[in-house]
């Protein structure tokens, strides 16, 4: 049997004792965990906050090149629609002049057609958008748009009715394109 004293003898002999922890591990090995936990905190954090600003910046592109596109669509709309008013308008002067020709009166040149204003205003509203839309767009898009404006700088280039049909498909058929590239980008079928 183990008295006081037997157990204090054992423990100088090495016998019996069991082995202790230093006063000050438990609070190392703790603090050691704290440090670790903060800087991986810290990272984690920076990570996580680094992908959130690039979604955010991602979605911010996006919507401008949805906006520019859906601009750019609705005015090269308009713009082929200003097209054959400005032809109809410029034939009917052409006819009124004639007629006052072969009556005998005096022909006085004819003024500039409101249509040619309302033309010409949108024409640069397509310039500017398409402008817009290439500073934000991929490539495969700026293609897509420069495409749209060689198109529509031909369509304003004829006069007669049949070149302004032919003219409207291709203006057409370049948005079309334009509108699968930002389709593509998207990835909407």
């Amino acid at each position: 049997m183990l008295t006081p004293g037997t157990a204090v003898h054992l423990h100088a002999a090495g016998q019996a004792a069991s082995p202790t922890a230093p006063w000050w591990g438990v609070p190392v090995v703790a603090g050691c965990f704290l440090i670790v936990g903060a800087v991986l905190g810290f990272f984690f954090n920076r990570l996580q906050d680094k992908h959130r600003a690039d979604r955010e910046k991602l979605q911010r592109w996006d919507q401008n090149v949805l906006d520019h596109t859906s601009r750019v669509v609705l005015l090269a709309e308009r713009f082929i629609s200003e097209a054959h008013d400005h032809e109809r308008s410029e034939r009917t002067m052409a006819e009124a002049g004639i007629a006052q020709m072969h009556a005998g009166q005096s022909v006085d040149p004819p003024p500039v057609p409101a249509t040619l204003a309302r033309f010409m205003d949108t024409y640069e509203e397509i310039l500017s958008e398409l402008t817009s839309l290439r500073l934000v767009a991929t490539t495969n898009i700026r293609d897509e748009a420069q495409e749209v404006k060689d198109e529509v700088w031909q369509l304003m280039m004829v006069s007669t009715m049949e070149d302004i049909y032919a003219r409207e498909k291709l203006v057409r058929g370049a948005v079309k394109s334009l509108e699968a590239a930002v389709r593509d980008h998207f990835e909407i079928e």
